[in-house]
Formats: structure tokens, sequence, C-alpha cells
């Protein structure tokens, strides 16, 4: 695992343990949470922001699933409970209590079966209900139930642990002749975690407090269990146990399944287990010790990588199926964590770039394969589809292994810079709303258009009845008028600024501006009111430096306050011509930390407004530079269409491999000497058991 460290200022996040992470099956931009201090998060993860905090479950919450459509989540509390969310209101559509009111370890939903979740509990049940809490089945255990997952390939199996150090698979199929279906047994301490590999059907693996992983593989389509138990059918709702495994009698079953492989390594108890969702060998476990390792499930205690950036234990790991190479873990040192799967990896990545392929890469799961899964062979149609198409191929390349902050921004950036607007438009149309919403860095063209439209979209309030704006937490009315003012100001519609100031109230205010629209409109501004305004020294100092034909004094304010996205609008809007030209003696100076970039230029020269948007382009990547975000520095300079100063920044930061792919979607591969043999010191990826180069290193460390 390559470690790459980085902070994070995001909003107040977990103040305890986090037991659980868990991406929306909808977004891999959206992360769920779940802590010690009895809260869930929802994260966006592109920007490390907080979009929402799930509050009202009280005690420790220990596990979260979330529904197929994204919408709803549930999550286990050490209270006895499983609460059933909206995440779009916040609200708690559901409270279930099938456990006595004994802690409640682990919840799991059914994407197949959408009307079925499966909880297990210290009670020693594990229970089968709906999302309104109606329940199917109830199986009692020999010792108290622990991690449980739903099969994907037979949608009415799962399997669960136990503080007896089996793991046990139940069918909750009603035609069948029984329930219970196998026992794995190998581990001398109780199993916490179960987990299907979602590539090979019967393939598990399990992690116990006995400090190793192990994988058994079972015949999904056995027959029933012939003993060991009773099973009985009845109505949901029944408090009913529908099979007790009975200590010791169990092991008359005739199911008893030993293990396949076995890996040790972790120093401690091992907590999550998880599958790769497109390379069928590779899975994932963390543990007590801090530690994250890859192991090779062809081969036992075969481990690719150790990954070592957590400072207590690592309790939660999870990957999204759209971007399988990004792995979010969460820990007792109270943060989550992203990392990148890289190594041979970026083998593949320059391939892909280079050819726009991965056929060489992509079988089926029974041939031994490296990318097996769904994903991938939807990359693989994809790549040939738009093969002629660079920045859409590489777009959707970085897309799939990326993880790297600014990543979409980058791509975003680029159909503007290189296409232009009509195909920067064409290009971004599938871009996610949640994404769009979040975007860090929009390109020149980009900003001022979308800038209008939000303020639009905020100045529409004015038509309704209501005092309030955004309901409990968001702005009120007139705070939203005011906001959209700013955005016309700041995007060049000094007219509009000055009428809706004008309405509030604020008229001084608006007399001051009004010359920046035209002499005549001043005229009737100062008849109507009659009086001026003196110079301010906050935030409202910015309209007068455009309206008085100095955007450059704008632009180093907001720089100065390292509020660089408002610095970039500003100059972007100069640079299109949004502002008027004023006359005046004298010129000003567009400032950066380059040096060579100040030049004294008079005001109505384009060179002036060039140099004032290249020096808040600088400006911007130069903050991002200084954070640790190459990425986004790049991306700093695309925004403003320096495409060469793009790659160099690339380069210069140790993404070569983005370069490259930047430079070929730019047609500039031959604009750097460093450019040229890249693919010579790449290893190539064999899908062979020789030659195990992956590692997996942390992108981002923040405190959730």
């Amino acid at each position: 695992m390559n470690k790459k460290q980085k902070e994070f200022i995001t909003e107040p996040g977990h103040t305890e343990t986090v037991f659980a992470t868990e991406f929306s099956p909808q977004s891999p931009n959206i992360l769920a949470t779940s802590s010690f201090d009895s809260t869930i998060k929802i994260w966006h993860t592109g920007t490390m922001s907080l979009i929402k905090t799930l509050v009202g479950q009280d005690g420790v919450i220990y596990s979260m699933s979330w529904s197929k459509c994204g919408q709803f989540l549930a999550s286990s509390s050490i209270k006895g409970d499983v609460f059933i969310w909206d995440t779009s209101s916040g609200e708690v559509l559901q409270k279930v209590d099938h456990h006595s009111r004994q802690p409640v370890f682990c919840v799991d939903w059914n994407h197949s079966f959408p009307q079925h979740i499966v909880s297990t509990s210290n009670d020693r049940t594990v229970c089968v209900f709906d999302d309104r809490g109606h329940i199917y089945k109830r199986f009692r255990l020999p010792g108290a139930a622990f991690g449980c997952q739903w099969c994907p390939h037979n949608a009415a199996m799962f399997v669960c642990g136990c503080m007896d150090g089996n793991a046990y698979v139940f069918n909750t199929d009603e035609s069948g002749s029984g329930v219970f279906k196998h026992y794995l047994s190998g581990h001398v301490a109780r199993v916490f975690h179960t987990v299907w590999n979602p590539l090979v059907p019967g393939t598990i693996a399990t992690g116990s407090d006995d400090k190793t992983v192990r994988v058994w593989q079972i015949d999904i389509e056995a027959g029933e269990a012939s003993g060991g138990g009773r099973a009985g059918g009845r109505h949901p709702g029944s408090g009913e146990i529908d099979f007790e495994v009975e200590d010791g009698d169990f092991r008359k079953v005739g199911c008893l399944i030993r293990e396949h492989k076995s890996f040790q390594g972790h120093k401690n108890n091992v907590r999550p287990v998880l599958w790769h969702s497109e390379v069928p060998y590779l899975l994932l476990s963390g543990s007590w010790d801090g530690e994250i390792r890859l192991w090779d499930a062809r081969e036992s205690d075969s481990c690719f990588s150790v990954g070592k950036g957590h400072l207590a234990d690592v309790y939660g790991l999870s990957f999204h199926p759209d971007r399988p190479f990004t792995l979010a873990s969460s820990s007792r040192d109270s943060t989550v964590r992203l990392w990148v799967i890289t190594g041979e990896v970026k083998r593949i990545i320059y391939d892909a770039i280079s050819k726009h392929s991965i056929d060489e890469y992509v079988t089926l799961p029974q041939e031994n394969g490296i990318l097996t899964g769904p994903a991938s062979k939807h990359l693989q149609e994809t790549l040939r589809t738009h093969k002629r198409d660079d920045h859409k191929c590489c777009k959707e390349i970085f897309s799939f292994f990326g993880g790297k902050t600014g990543i979409e921004e980058l791509w975003a950036a680029a159909a503007y810079s290189i296409n232009g607007r009509d195909r920067a438009l064409e290009e971004n149309s599938d871009v996610s709303d949640d994404v769009q919403a979040k975007k860090i860095i929009l390109h020149k063209n980009e900003i001022v258009f979308n800038s209008l439209a939000e303020a639009q979209s905020l100045e529409s309030i004015k038509m309704r009845r209501s005092s309030m704006g955004g309901g409990i937490g968001g702005m009120k009315k007139e705070e939203q008028i005011r906001m959209a003012a700013k955005i016309y100001a700041q995007s060049g519609d000094l007219r509009k600024f000055c009428d809706i100031l004008f309405e509030l109230g604020d008229c001084e205010r608006a007399l001051a501006i009004a010359p920046g629209v035209g002499m005549e409109y001043w005229q009737e501004m100062a008849q109507r009111y009659g009086k001026k305004l003196a110079d301010s020294l906050n935030e409202d100092c910015f309209p007068f430096f455009v309206a008085g034909g100095r955007p450059d004094e704008a632009v180093n304010f907001y720089s100065k306050r390292k509020q660089f996205r408002e610095a970039f609008l500003i100059a972007s809007a100069a640079s299109s011509g949004s502002f008027p030209e004023i006359q005046s003696s004298g010129g000003f100076i567009a400032e950066s930390k380059d040096d060579s970039m100040d030049q004294t230029v008079s005001p109505g020269n384009t060179d002036c407004h060039k140099n004032l948007l290249r020096s808040a382009s600088a400006n911007m990547a130069d903050h991002y530079l200084d954070a640790g975000e190459s990425v986004l520095a790049a991306t700093s300079y695309l925004a403003s269409n320096d495409t060469k100063l793009a790659i160099s920044t690339l380069l210069d930061n140790e993404e070569p491999l983005l370069a490259f792919g930047l430079a070929k979607v730019a047609g500039m591969e031959d604009t750097d000497d460093r450019l040229r043999g890249l693919g010579k010191g790449l290893p190539k990826m064999r899908a062979s058991r020789k030659g195990k180069t992956l590692r997996l290193g942390v992108e981002k460390d923040y405190k959730a």
C-alpha cells in the first residue's frame, strides 16, 4: 500500500470510535459512518464535506446497511434496536426491536429481496424482517450472533458468525425442507465477520478473535439439513423460533464444512473482512492491531500488502462497486481514511490510456483473470464504444481506478479547456447531481453560467409567500435574496445586484454601485433616494471594486482571505468581458506568488484581464499545492485554459499517469521530455501468482 496521508478540515465529525463505514449503492461519493457517539454521519467524499447527521438512536451504533435504492439506511445499536432511516429527510421511519433489548451487532439489507433485512444479536438470535418491522423468521444459535451477510448468488441464503467459533449458513426460502444449510468449523474463537465473494459463488471469508482470516467453499445449491434442530413456518409477526441450532446437536446434521484456506498475519482480533468487487482473489481484512491487510486468496497466508495508517483498532472497510480501487476504512482512532490500491494497477491504467482498452485484463472469474467484475466489463465496453474519444476514455479510466481528490473537476475542466463549451456540456451531461453540486473548481466558462443559474434559483423565493427559505437550519427569505444579489455581482450582472438591493431597502449601497451600470441608471436611482454610500471595510467592498473598473482589487481581496474560488470567479468574469470598462488614469497590478507574472497595465487593455486570470489561477494552484492537492492544483490551471502548466504541475508532483492521460487528450504528448518513455518502468500485471506487487496507499486521512 502506497502510504500518502493528508489532513482535511471538515465540519464537526465523530468524537468517538467509528464502527462502520458504508458507501451508498447509488453514488461512490456518498459515504455513511456510524459511531460510539450515537450518530450517523453522511459525507461527500469528493470534498470531505458533511452532508447530514442522523440523530435519535441511543447508544453505540455498531452497524449500517443501505437499501438498494440508496435512500434508506438500516442501523443497529447496543440498545437492541434497529432503526430504518430516510436519509433524504433525516427522519426515522421505523424502530424495530426483536432482540430483547440485547445489543444488535450487525444488520444487512437484502438487495435482491428489498423487503428482507437480517440482524444478529447478543441474545443468540438472528432475525429476518421487513422495513416495517414485520418478522419473517427467527433463528437461535448456540452463542451470541455477530457479522451477517446475504448471499449475492442465492438471495434466500445468508451467513452469520457466532460466539462458539463457527459460522452458520441458513436458507430462508419457505419452499425448502429445512433452513439450516451448513456450519463452518475451524476457528478457535468467536467469528466476528462473515462475507460472501461477489465474484465466486459459494466462497465465504470469515474473520475471528483467533487472529486469522479463513476462506470456505460451499455448494450454495446443496441439499437441506436433515436434523439437529427444528424448523417451522409461521406468519410474520410471530415470536416463535423457526429453527434452533442446539449446542452439540448441530454436529449431527451432516453439513460440516472445513476451511478451504487460512490466512495468518494479524497480531490481534480480526474485525472487518471484505472481498474486492472486481479482482476475484483479492481479500482485505482489518484488525485491532491497526493494520489493513491485502490477501491473495488463491494461496494460504499469501499477503500482498499491509496498510499501516490507523492508530488503533480497524472496525470498518468499504468499497463502492463503481470505484473499486478506492477503499474507506474506519477506526477506534475516530477517523475515516480513504486508500487507493496501486502497485501493478498503474500498469493497467497506462495500458488503458495508451490503447483505450483493458481487454487483456478482463476475463471470467473461472479463468483466473485479473478483472472479472461487472464494473470492469462496463469500463471495457465504454472504451470500445468511445475508442476515438481521448477525453471520454481517460475520464472513465480515472473514475474507475481513481480516488484522487479533484479527479472529476479535472476532467470537467479539461472538457471546457480543450474541447470547448458545447462539447463540455455534452461530456458532462452524465455527471450526477451530487457531484455537480459539490464541485470545488469550475472552468471559467462554466463558473459564470452556473453561478447565474444559482442566483436565479435563489431569487425565485421572492415569488413565495413564506418568510422562511430552506427550512430548519436554512437561510431566511431575505438572506437567500441577498445571496442571489451577491452572486449576480460576482458574475458581472451589476444591474440585477442594484435592483435587488433597492427592493430590500438597502438603497445607499445600490446607489453607490449604480455608476458601474451607467450614469443614466445612477441618476434614476439618485432621484429616487438621493444619498450616497460611504466605503466599507468588510466583504461588501468587492462590488465597488468591480463597479469602478478594478476587478483586480476584488481578486486580490479574496486571494488574501484565501477565498480562491471567489477570486477566480471574478477574474473569469473580467476576462470574459462581463464587467464594464471605466476609463481612468493609472493602471493596476495583477499580483501573484510568481513575480514574473506581475504586470502593470491600463484599464481596458485585454492583456490586463488575461494577466488577472493567470494570477488568480496561479494563486489558487499554489494554495492547493501547499495543501498537498496536486490534482486540484493542476485543475486550477486547466480552469484558465493553461493545459501545459497543468501537465507540468502533475509531473512535478508525482502524478505522471494523470499527466500522460491529460497530455494525450490535449494532443500534447511531446511538450515535456518526462512524458517520453513513461511506460518503460511500469511492471506488467499478470494473473499468475508470481510478482505480487499490489499495494494499498492511503489517499485521505481526516477527522470523520
